[in-house]
């Protein structure tokens, strides 16, 4: 039998720590990566050659640990965006930055894919060493480095269930496949809230804790990791469960913890914090289920059970920001303080909280705590006895606060929670009561830019090449925009020109809202996106609708933002149950197609996945699909207007950058 030895990409080196700008711009102009694709070329061509009568050996760790390292390199390339204050450095910073996370794609692409022949060639199956291997290098060089992200996490699973089809019972890792992929389900429920995705993460996390789980490895500590997660108050808020089976499942686990402690100690599980987490998980139930539904409980037992809980929180020495918070409001239910008295008693603490943001990055366990009691202290300061000049002053200074924490979230994404504290604030009614609709979209918009910036500026991008079509538009054919925006006439289009730039101005700026939902999805982009990603992305234009909400002025922005990726003829694109054509903004619908399409053609930054087309082949591309995806009088208008095509030319290739920096201007250095 032949032995065939496929070879192993080398380590993308992790760039050495710096606080200054000029020390991280001399480690990423280090261009390392292009000798990882070649040596995944080669790993490429080397799999593609073996036979089924060969025995493979491989070695994974390379693969894994490249797949980590581009990671940590890409998160710091987005960590370090607005920390470079001059403006030449910070262009030379971004052109490098898109250069290398553009290597980082295609590095990955290779290496996953290679990995995926690897597993599905015949042998592999039968490969006892080969299997032994995946698993070894996996938990060693991916899972213990805490870079994975869900989507990814749920293919690398079923991978591995390929590999184990014929393992027997005892060397199967089901009880860590169900631990991962009931974590995987529920990330991505953050940001769908697509209620499915609860329920599967639901039932992989109660296989980890059942009977028959016994009979595969790590069956104890899968168990607990399960049990911790089934007693979060999000399954019986959700319905998924009862409240009383929560109740009885949160009294399991901690029997199971004080029973097996000093086994649990010797495995290195850090019981204070296991003994924590489980006595919050009343305080947390008392706060998102009984005082948010209060059907879900009689009052005489709530009230017992605050009781219970506030004296024995007053009794410990210190308490944590959010169980503290937990305990005024219990108080405050219970009529021992007023709502008033529970956020001055708060003040020092909040006070502390903010000073210890200053110069750190929040990891996502940090930001999440940071985070946590500011949905409490909105509720205190919506219930207080305060005049509403000053609980509107309390929103705007906690919105600037949130904003500020969210511009130091450390990039990670092994967690989605952030983009659903995001999704959770900006539509949060106790904070939308107190803000001009202006000051909602100002609020989303700054989230949006600490999150991602490079989908803002697309947006922006976009809005820059819809206005520029418009103008000459109306200037050279205003008869295709009679009957729109209220004019009948091309006398009346010419008139109102400036309603007609500004509509397609704001109109591309909202058109992409739905993408801060699934902000982890677009900003996946060190890799290619799995089938699941690009379901997720194709729901977006629907997903926005829930933003323009926020300014009743933007419901006139509803087609444009929902049919910006349907075709022209309407026979393509999504969603599929939007007619394009017959809607009153049909035009509109179209010039944001196309201004979309052509920024997205052309992009040299935001999209790792390919090299941006130039602006004649982008044109070529309009020209033969005129009339089925493009209004073929707006690409006919283009190409009888030479001064547009100019413009468009510039503003798609060297205009980005201005747009890049100015919003890097806004949002960020006159706030740092």
């Amino acid at each position: 039998m032949k032995c065939v030895i496929i070879a192993t990409p080398a380590h993308c080196p992790a760039a050495a720590h710096s606080h200054t700008a000029t020390a991280l711009l001399a480690v990423i102009t280090r261009r390392l990566l292009p000798i990882v694709m070649l040596l995944l070329t080669v790993m490429t061509s080397s799999a593609q050659t073996v036979k089924d009568e060969e025995t493979l050996h491989v070695d994974f760790d390379g693969w894994f640990s490249t797949l980590v390292n581009n990671r940590k390199l890409y998160n710091r390339y987005n960590d370090s965006i607005f920390l470079i204050h001059d403006h030449d450095r910070w262009v030379e910073f971004f052109h490098t930055r898109a250069a290398l996370n553009h290597d980082i794609y295609q590095s990955n692409k290779l290496c996953l894919d290679s990995l995926r022949q690897v597993i599905t060639l015949p042998q592999a199956k039968n490969d006892a060493r080969l299997y032994s291997d995946f698993i070894k290098s996996f938990f060693s060089k991916y899972i213990n480095q805490n870079r994975s992200d869900p989507f990814l996490m749920l293919e690398l699973c079923d991978l591995i269930d390929t590999l184990q089809t014929n393992r027997p019972d005892s060397l199967r890792f089901t009880n860590y496949l169900n631990t991962w992929r009931g974590s995987a389900y529920y990330h991505i429920w953050n940001m769908t809230h697509d209620d499915e995705l609860l329920q599967k993460s639901y039932a992989c996390y109660q296989r980890c804790v059942t009977d028959d789980a016994k009979r595969y490895p790590a069956y104890q500590s899968n168990y607990l990791n399960a049990m911790l997660q089934l007693c979060a108050y999000v399954w019986a808020q959700k319905k998924v469960e009862t409240v009383d089976d929560l109740r009885g499942r949160i009294k399991l686990a901690r029997r199971y913890v004080a029973k097996h402690g000093d086994e649990l100690s010797r495995k290195g599980y850090r019981m204070t914090e296991l003994k924590r987490r489980l006595n919050n998980a009343d305080e947390s139930m008392v706060r998102n289920i009984f005082l948010v539904d209060r059907t879900t409980i009689k009052k005489k037992s709530i009230d017992k059970l605050m009781h219970t809980l506030v004296v024995r929180n007053l009794r410990k020495p210190s308490l944590d920001n959010s169980s503290y918070l937990r305990t005024l409001i219990m108080q405050m239910n219970l009529k021992q303080i007023t709502a008033k008295e529970a956020l001055n008693r708060y003040r020092p603490r909040y006070r502390a909280s903010m000073e210890s943001l200053r110069n750190r990055r929040l990891d996502p366990q940090e930001f999440s705590l940071h985070l946590m009691p500011y949905y409490s202290l909105f509720y205190l300061n919506d219930l207080a006895d305060i005049p509403y000049s000053a609980k509107r002053r309390n929103v705007l200074r906690m919105c600037r606060d949130i904003e500020m924490a969210f511009r130091h979230r450390s990039d990670r994404q092994s967690v989605t929670t952030f983009v659903n504290n995001l999704n959770v604030f900006v539509t949060y009614d106790r904070i939308l009561s107190y803000l001009k609709p202006r000051e909602r979209l100002a609020f989303l918009n700054k989230l949006s830019v600490s999150t991602h910036v490079t989908t803002y500026a697309h947006s922006v991008h976009v809005s820059e090449i819809a206005m520029v079509l418009m103008e000459s538009l109306v200037d050279n054919q205003p008869q295709l925009l009679v009957g729109y925006l209220g004019c009948k006439t091309e006398g009346s289009v010419k008139h109102h020109k400036r309603r007609f730039v500004e509509f397609v101005r704001e109109a591309a700026l909202y058109h992409d809202l739905g993408k801060n939902t699934i902000i982890p999805v677009v900003d996946n982009d060190y890799r290619p996106l799995t089938d699941q990603e690009f379901k997720i992305v194709k729901r977006h234009p629907e997903m926005g609708l829930k933003y323009l909400a926020l300014d009743p002025r933007l419901a006139k922005y509803h087609d444009t933002t929902l049919g910006h990726h349907k075709w022209y003829n309407g026979k393509g694109g999504y969603p599929a149950d939007f007619d394009n054509t017959r809607s009153p903004y049909r035009i509109m619908i179209d010039i944001i197609t196309l201004s979309d399409c052509m920024q997205a053609a052309t992009e040299r930054v935001g999209r790792n996945y390919k090299d941006g087309k130039t602006f004649d082949a982008v044109m070529g591309e309009m020209r033969r699909d005129a009339g089925t995806r493009y209004n073929p009088d707006l690409v006919s208008h283009i190409d009888a207007h030479p001064g547009l095509a100019q413009k468009l030319n510039h503003l798609l290739d060297e205009g980005w950058m201005d747009i890049y920096y100015n919003i890097y201007s806004q949002y960020f250095v006159n706030q740092r």
